[in-house]
């Protein structure tokens, strides 16, 4: 079931080893072996040359997306890697990027009219940095067609869920044609959308271009991106101010979205900072907020060389390989943990999902027409005593499975994060 799930980002150009589907194939068993359910892949395809960015390019753009990137390998290695995560109960997610290609793309010479032009009659693009890609033009209905027949090419080799980069820039009717034709190839097909922040949407209608909002993406989507309140989750992981401010956000999005519409809940990803390094190297920190994740509505989302505590945000134009040389067992052995609390009943069929409005710390309240279940996370690696929300008594602490006594409805700082089922609410 997807509302209790969770995903593990992979670059595979930087990932292990020469960086190639065979190194990562050698890997399958322990993304497996932490609990995820999706494997998700920063694309996969061959890279134009034309205004390319770094020495390799950046693989969000694309020269043929019907082929393999042959830094990683060929088709055969890619079909080995689909074989071995679905051996090892892991399902796969490929990155789709489909608002604009490389300026070199096979499309600009057999169908250059899929292409929005500028005012001077040229391909070009909608934001102005991405000068390594052009845009797309859906209005031509032959490109819609085009792009269904390449996703239901990956589609029928067995790929599990598209991630869809900028999925706000492309028609959500768009969406809603793909979506359809993809079901019937596989009807448990998942669909995770790069949503934007609201200012991008702003910046982009000033243009006098569309960009679609999370309640139409939503339509046909399974998952979306937080960059809605990006802004608020910046200043809580960057600024470590206006924590309530982010949970009346994030409680913000549970009241207004339903239950099904649901929201990746990251630290960090191929376009954001290390948590490890935002948060000072403070490891208690980034633990804390690891179960604050984990631990709520949505699904969690974890990019490769957090359990070795990198620091460094890999470039996407260059080889730059992630350093595994702090692996982390006791990281590992929480995600593992945490992942195992997700498979609970309680978030499968939570239906109230409460975040605290604290300055200086998370708690989350979650309740279904059974049970009832409370966490505190303590963010800001606050000393001493902390308040909750509990009644005083003993309590067992899900995460690690201690005893931990609540007196005057405080509870000791060190034994953070705390995850207990508060009590049943009917037989």
């Amino acid at each position: 079931m997807l509302r209790n799930s969770s995903i593990y980002q992979v670059f595979v150009r930087n990932y292990k080893g020469e960086g190639k589907f065979k190194d990562l194939i050698n890997d399958i068993k322990r993304i497996s072996d932490m609990g995820f359910e999706y494997l998700y892949l920063c694309p996969i395809h061959p890279i134009g040359k034309v205004n390319r960015k770094g020495t390799l390019g950046s693989p969000y753009a694309i020269s043929d997306y019907y082929k393999i990137n042959d830094e990683y390998g060929d088709m055969e290695d890619f079909d080995d890697l689909v074989k071995e995560c679905h051996n090892n109960n892991l399902k796969i997610m490929i990155d789709i990027v489909i608002n604009h290609s490389s300026p070199d793309c096979v499309f600009t010479l057999t169908n250059p009219e899929f292409y929005y032009r500028n005012n001077e009659g040229n391909f070009g693009n909608r934001v102005a940095d991405w000068t390594d890609v052009i845009d797309f033009n859906y209005d031509n209905k032959a490109l819609r067609e085009e792009m269904i027949k390449m996703l239901s090419f990956w589609a029928n080799k067995g790929v599990d869920g598209f991630r869809c980069d900028v999925a706000s820039l492309v028609p959500s009717d768009f969406w809603l044609e793909a979506k359809e034709a993809i079901s019937k190839i596989n009807k448990d097909f998942v669909w995770l959308g790069e949503s934007v922040e609201f200012e991008f949407i702003e910046a982009i209608r000033k243009l006098s271009f569309k960009a679609f909002t999370d309640y139409e993406l939503f339509e046909a989507f399974d998952m979306l991106y937080s960059y809605d309140i990006k802004s608020f989750i910046n200043d809580a992981f960057i600024n470590e101010k206006n924590l309530n401010i982010l949970a009346r956000m994030i409680n913000y999005q549970n009241s207004e979205f339903k239950l099904n519409n649901l929201k990746v809940k990251y630290l960090e990803n191929h376009d954001n900072e290390r948590i490890y390094t935002l948060l000072k190297k403070n490891k208690n920190k980034v633990l804390n907020y690891l179960a604050f994740i984990f631990l709520q509505r949505g699904v969690p989302f974890v990019y490769a060389g957090q359990e070795a505590w990198c620091e460094h945000k890999p470039t996407l134009f260059d080889k730059d390989m992630l350093d595994w040389s702090n692996y982390d067992e006791t990281y590992v052995e929480l995600i593992k943990k945490l992942n195992s609390l997700r498979k609970l009943d309680i978030f499968k069929d939570e239906t109230y999902c409460h975040v605290g409005e604290h300055e200086d710390y998370f708690d989350v309240t979650l309740c279904s027409e059974k049970e009832e279940y409370y966490g505190i996370y303590n963010v800001l690696d606050l000393k001493d005593k902390m308040k909750t929300e509990l009644n005083d008594g003993t309590y067992i602490n899900l995460i690690d499975d201690k005893e931990v006594i609540i007196t005057n409805t405080e509870v000791d700082s060190s034994c953070l994060p705390l995850f207990v089922r508060v009590k049943w609410l009917s037989t």
